[in-house]
């Protein structure tokens, strides 16, 4: 494979990705985050390199990066007194990289005269320096792009606000959905893709809906989250950075689950106000963040749909004499056994006027609850629900024997404001 063919190189592809976004990333912390062996990387960069017309760095310079920290070195024939000195003479990325600090040592060089005849002493300098990597404002990123999308979102006005209440609302879980994920039935026995994923996704809320429209609502729930998405990276990576089978860009699966919920939530808002809880999930830690962020934009000025986008990983709602709780489940949650403490802990004073109180959780990909009493009461306890998954198994669930065709599907419940949950409705994957 040479230059002239990268296009068809199945390693350009991903290590170019990389670049794009760190360009500074040498051949070792490539090879580290891609599997591929570093000579393998070494000629790709190469290749990148020449097709964004930059020059090969010189001997002369160095730049060596572990995790977030890197240390550089370069010549230079000006004294670089400051850290703005040293920043602009070896070039570096302010945007990305703190320096820590920096040494530098000097000597003298010569060249000859025009004429030949004689020579000119030069000052010469080499700057070694330590940088660290910036940590990523998350408080400021959100605000910013709060500012930036609030200016273009529409205003709507209520559709519902002179009804009567009826009592009710609607709760629809789509858990564990993992837009991107890849499966071919001739290994796993079910196909499953970005476009597999939003139709069967759409098909289970229309389903979910049909089986509760003899009822009215004052509002609708969504928990949006629960590894909506396969995967949080550029790279095909979870949160935690472990590799995926994935179908298509990080782009075209944010987009299409974008599309998706911005469509069901133009159609759920006919029926009933809707509040979406963003949920995180172990997958799409922060493409979950972004996604709701680009909700709260779209649906912000619509006053038949809040976004509840607070950092806190575990959501609460409240109707009523009942108190729901949302989070994934996975290994950075709290154990189930743990969930009724932790909801009378945080919300002592809902807990208190609540009757009906529930979690409901993911990551399983399987359907089962539990019941805790408090203490040695006799009251009735908190049910804590496993929420099954839509989604299909992929190469590694399978050959783990981590398969449960006949128990994929979606849940939803009516929940009473006085009488708590009246109606569990599920539809299976199709």
């Amino acid at each position: 494979m040479n230059y002239e063919k990268r296009a068809e190189d199945r390693y350009y592809n991903d290590i170019k990705v990389i670049l794009d976004n760190n360009p500074e990333i040498g051949r070792r912390e490539l090879s580290k985050m891609t599997g591929f062996t570093v000579d393998v990387c070494r000629v790709r960069k190469k290749w990148w390199l020449r097709e964004c017309g930059r020059k090969k760095a010189s001997t002369n310079s160095t730049f060596e990066c572990k995790g977030d920290v890197a240390e550089a070195s370069f010549l230079t024939n000006k004294r670089c007194k400051t850290v703005e000195d040293v920043v602009h003479a070896g070039n570096i990325d302010v945007n990305l990289w703190d320096v820590e600090r920096f040494v530098l040592n000097s000597w003298e060089g010569f060249y000859k005269d025009k004429e030949g005849d004689g020579h000119t002493v030069v000052p010469l300098f080499q700057v070694k320096v330590w940088l660290k990597r910036k940590k990523f404002n998350t408080k400021k990123f959100f605000e910013e792009v709060k500012s930036e999308l609030s200016k273009s979102s529409p205003k709507v006005e209520a559709f519902h606000k002179k009804l009567p209440k009826s009592g009710y609302m609607l709760e629809l879980d789509v858990f564990d959905l993992h837009i991107g994920k890849l499966a071919w039935d001739a290994e796993t026995r079910d196909n499953w893709d970005v476009k597999i994923a939003v139709n069967a996704c759409n098909a289970a809320v229309d389903g979910l809906i049909e089986r509760s429209a003899h009822f009215k609502f004052d509002k609708i729930v969504l928990p949006v989250g629960n590894d909506l998405l396969h995967i949080d990276n550029l790279v095909n990576e979870t949160t935690a950075g472990t590799r995926q089978d994935c179908e298509g860009r990080a782009h075209k699966m944010f987009m299409s689950a974008y599309n998706m919920l911005r469509g069901q939530v133009d159609r759920l808002k006919t029926l009933a106000p809707v509040e979406i809880l963003i949920v995180p999930g172990n997958h799409d830690l922060m493409s979950t963040f972004h996604l709701g962020v680009a909700l709260w934009a779209t649906f912000q000025y619509d006053k038949n749909v809040t976004v509840n986008i607070e950092p806190q990983r575990r959501k609460y709602e409240c109707f009523g004499k009942c108190l729901i709780g949302y989070c994934h489940g996975g290994r950075d949650d709290p154990k189930m056994s743990d969930l009724p403490l932790t909801m009378m802990t945080e919300k002592p004073q809902e807990f208190a006027n609540a009757v009906h109180r529930h979690w409901h959780i993911g990551h399983l990909h399987k359907s089962s609850q539990k019941s805790s009493m408090l203490t040695e009461d006799s009251f009735q306890g908190i049910v804590v629900r496993v929420i099954r998954s839509l989604t299909a198994a992929d190469y590694w669930h399978y050959n783990k024997g981590f398969i449960q065709p006949h128990a994929r599907g979606a849940e939803s419940f009516v929940w009473h404001r006085d009488d708590g949950m009246v109606q569990h409705n599920l539809v299976y994957a199709r």
